[in-house]
Order: structure tokens, then sequence, then C-alpha cells
């Protein structure tokens, strides 16, 4: 009966123990779900530890992270008999290590020793899970400074497109932007719009525009011009050319079109034209005039010599023929 008590004493002490380790590990997880500060965490973790082991007084627990040490400092190395070590690992690389002391000639147990491998282990993933908490927090404000800036400048870039849209619907032109099959893409002009054929929305023609510079632009990837006659009015339809998006400087798969009505400057062109030539008829008749004017005033100038000549003249020719009948002049 005293060797059974003795034997349930000792298990009852075993399970006393392992419950204390168990407790050990429960008190540090407890502990950092309820601080998750780390400075405060591990200040607290020594007296957890040592309060896992089988001996708390006789047990120094030392904890170094990043050159920092965590646990007691009074205490003499002499006094140590035991001593065991774990190192904390985090991401495959040494970040500090778990040291535990023992004093007065008393040794650590092997379950105390996993119990330490233990802790190590915990360590390891609650800073591992720290750092990855960190790095998302890092990649959280990278995204949301990157959103923000992505934001502003969907702002700006929604400004921008207004401003360009109000000056070029304020353009007096019609400006289309048209693909291969001439299907309009874009248009300044709300009578436009977009869809159907350039030549249908421009001029009301089922057919495609004689010497049309579209075509010319696809083939040639360069500007064209050309002019044409629609309803008694003249435009020219200048081209440009919008190249791929893939920064081809070759292919050509979009043609911006510029249709401007020069009615009035060919009414203007034509009235001068006729004044040009008004005006160099009017030279070559006062030419003419002059030409004609300057031996004209000199026979007027000189026809009363003239007359005076033939006064005293013609007495002498009527006596000559008087005496001569056969007399010719």
């Amino acid at each position: 009966k005293k060797e059974n008590i003795i034997h349930f004493t000792r298990i009852e002490h075993d399970l006393g123990e392992r419950v204390k380790e168990l407790e050990c590990l429960y008190n540090i997880s407890s502990e950092y779900d309820s601080i998750h500060e780390l400075e405060a965490f591990f200040e607290k973790c020594p007296k957890i530890i040592e309060e896992g082991f089988q001996y708390p007084k006789e047990t120094i627990a030392i904890i170094t992270l990043n050159n920092k040490v965590y646990g007691r400092t009074n205490w003499s190395q002499q006094d140590v008999t035991d001593t065991i070590s774990a190192e904390i690992l985090v991401n495959k690389k040494k970040k500090g290590e778990i040291k535990v002391n023992l004093t007065k000639g008393l040794d650590i147990l092997e379950e105390e020793r996993k119990l330490i491998i233990e802790i190590a282990h915990k360590f390891r993933k609650i800073l591992e899970k720290h750092e990855e908490a960190e790095n998302l927090e890092k990649q959280k404000k990278i995204l949301t400074a990157k959103n923000e800036a992505l934001f502003k400048m969907t702002e700006e870039c929604g400004q921008k497109r207004e401003e360009l849209k109000t000056f070029i619907h304020a353009i007096a032109d019609k400006i289309v932007v048209v693909d291969r099959d001439f299907n309009i893409l874009m248009s300044n002009k709300v009578e436009i719009g977009e869809g159907g054929k350039c030549h249908v929305k421009l001029f009301n023609s089922d057919q495609i525009c004689a010497a049309c510079p579209a075509i010319k632009t696809f083939e040639s990837s360069s500007d064209s011009v050309a002019e044409k006659k629609f309803n008694e009015r003249y435009f020219t339809l200048s081209a440009h050319p919008i190249f791929a998006d893939n920064g081809s400087s070759q292919h050509v798969d979009r043609v911006l079109e510029i249709c401007r009505d020069i009615t009035d400057r060919k009414r203007m062109e034509t009235q001068m034209f006729q004044s040009y030539k008004l005006a160099s008829l009017g030279k070559l008749v006062a030419g003419v005039a002059h030409e004609i004017n300057n031996p004209n005033t000199f026979i007027l100038g000189n026809l009363k010599i003239v007359q005076e000549a033939f006064d005293d003249i013609f007495p002498i020719l009527d006596r000559k023929f008087d005496n001569d009948p056969e007399l010719k002049i």
C-alpha cells in the first residue's frame, strides 16, 4: 500500500508538471492574443516560462531577440548547474534564442527540454505571423497610396477628357475617326455620332468619295488632302494616320479625317480672280489708249500748222495744174 501511494503520488506529480507545461504554452498564446504588442509580450514571457518548470524559483529564463534581452538579470553564472537553449527561427533565419538556467544543483528534465523547443516553435509562429501582418499592412498602405494616386489620376484624366471633349466639340470643322472599312468610331458632332459610314454621314452618299484621302493615308501611312464638291458647296478632306496601339509605325488601323467647308473661301477666291482679271484688262486698255492717244495728240497739235501750210500750197498747186493738166501728186 505504501508503494502504491508513492507510485500514485509520483504520477500525480508528473501529471501536475505536464499540466504546468500545458498551462505555460496556453498562457503564452493567451498573452499574445490579449496584448498583440511584441515588446510587452516578450517582457512577460520569461516569467511564464519559469512558471512552467518544476522549480520556478530556481529557474532563470532569458529570451534574446533581435539583440535585445528579456528576463531577469540579477543572477550569477556560478550558481547555474544546468542550461538548455533553443534557437528562435523566423522564416529559417535565426532571430534569437530562448535560454533557461537551473540553479542549486538541479537538472532540467527531458520534458522541460521539449517544452523549450515547443515554446521556440510557438515564438517562430508568432513572429512569422507578426511579420506577415506587418508586410500585409505595408502592402495595404502601398496599395492604398497607389489607389489614391490612381483615383486622383483618373479624376484628372476625366477632367482633361472633358476639357478635350469641349475643345473638340467647339471646332467648327467636322472631325471623324474611321477604321479601314470607313466606319465612324468617333466624331465631334452630335448629328454625326458614332457608327455608320463616313461618306454616308458627311455627304449622304452610298459610294466612297472619289480620290478619298483616307485610302491614300491607309496605304502610305502619311497625311493626305483632297477637295470635294457637294450640293454646290466645296470641302477639303484632310486625313491623318493613327497607328496601331502596339506602337508600330508601319500599321495604320485608324484615320482621323477633318472635313472643312471652304465654299466662302472659294467664292472669295473667284471674286478675287475676277477682280484680278478686270484689273489686268484695265491696265491693258489704259496702255492701249495711251499708245493711241500720244500720236493723236501729236497730230492734233500739228493740224493747224498743216492747215496753214495747205492754205499756202493749194494756190501754187492750182496754178501749176492750170499750166500742166497732167499734174498728179
